[in-house]
């Protein structure tokens, strides 16, 4: 009995190798020139989106001292202050999230090339299957070498064009 199910599941990876590729998202990433800009740019703006939080802090504790010289009635000033702590925190969460609504979208452009690149060598290469390689754990073709290629050849005309990619 044991050996009818290990021939059959070696029999049923073998017929079905062949249709099935593979491919690295992270090794595409780090040779598409797209993402590699992507990141670069990423950690720069991620630096001045610190920088623009740190200000926003630095002027909150110049207010909060500026009220606490102020005002002397305990309790207008913790009103203040709790006004002024709103105002930092929505500041704070305005800028972190046009910040990262802009790298989204971009990040998902990416993803978005990456994936129709990938159908596009499978079938070329008449493949019928496509999975990440650490979804797979036994069987396939890697393709990710070729579809590396194809993202730097002239054919990838389409994956320039979002209006394409999203149809």
């Amino acid at each position: 009995m044991v050996y009818k199910i290990v021939c059959f599941f070696a029999l049923s990876i073998s017929i079905f190798s062949e249709e099935i590729a593979t491919f690295e998202t992270n090794k595409i990433l780090k040779h598409y020139d797209r993402a590699i800009l992507f990141e670069k740019n990423f950690a720069l703006d991620n630096e001045k989106e610190k920088e623009k939080i740190e200000r926003f802090n630095q002027e909150y504790s110049l207010k909060k001292l500026e009220l606490t010289s102020k005002i002397k009635s305990e309790k207008d000033l913790n009103l203040k202050i709790n006004n002024l702590e709103k105002e930092l925190q929505d500041k704070i969460k305005n800028s972190q999230s046009e910040f990262y609504s802009k790298y989204r979208k971009e990040f998902q452009l990416i993803s978005l090339q990456i994936l129709a690149s990938s159908a596009l060598v499978a079938k070329q290469q008449n493949f019928n299957y496509l999975f990440e390689k650490k979804n797979l754990h036994y069987g396939g073709v890697d393709i990710t070498d070729s579809i590396i290629a194809f993202m730097h050849s002239k054919e990838n005309y389409i994956l320039q064009n979002p209006l394409l990619l999203e149809q």
